[in-house]
């Protein structure tokens, strides 16, 4: 039986003539979280959880969705904002204030009114802050919205808070 071997993202896999090895079940997926991996496979990563692998392919994952500016990932970054994972949410935070969609502000809103607030690292309510900021920049049609909660920050946050808040408001030019 005639065979090909390919290398992907450091991982070599023998391709067999009329045999498919795709990666239906993520399983191998979770390998390919490297700088080259094509926005679908991170997008697969991050919707799966592996709980033998922990999490950190999943903030490899945000990162590089963040990075690349992949629209596509918009609901599977909105979806981790629940992670149990704190770094997972600051990841996926940063990365949707990266790319800037409007739709993202109403998750990022309801978790620092509730769910971040629990959070232990003070880093997850300062990513959600600037990402805000970020969106407001880039959506100005979403500014209604998320003007209230930075200004409620910069007021009533800790000092901290207050200075993402300042500065998320800055992105602005308020």
């Amino acid at each position: 039986m005639r065979s090909s071997r390919i290398i992907l993202g450091g991982l070599a896999l023998i391709v067999f003539q009329g045999i498919d090895l795709s990666f239906s079940d993520g399983a191998a997926a979770q390998h390919l979280v490297t700088k080259d991996a094509p926005v679908p496979v991170l997008i697969e990563v991050l919707g799966k959880h592996d709980p033998d692998r922990g999490y950190r392919n999943h903030r490899r994952a945000a990162d590089l969705l963040g990075e690349r500016q992949a629209r596509e990932a918009v609901p599977v970054l909105i979806r981790n904002l629940d992670s149990l994972d704190e770094d997972v949410i600051r990841e996926c935070a940063i990365a949707l204030g990266k790319i800037g969609h409007p739709s993202a502000a109403p998750a990022l809103i309801r978790g620092l009114e509730s769910d971040f607030r629990k959070a232990k690292n003070p880093h997850v309510i300062g990513d959600a802050i600037i990402a805000l900021g970020k969106i407001g920049l880039k959506a100005t049609e979403a500014r209604g919205a998320i003007r209230p909660v930075l200004k409620r920050y910069e007021r009533e946050g800790t000092r901290e808070q207050a200075r993402w808040a300042k500065r998320a408001l800055g992105y602005w030019g308020e």
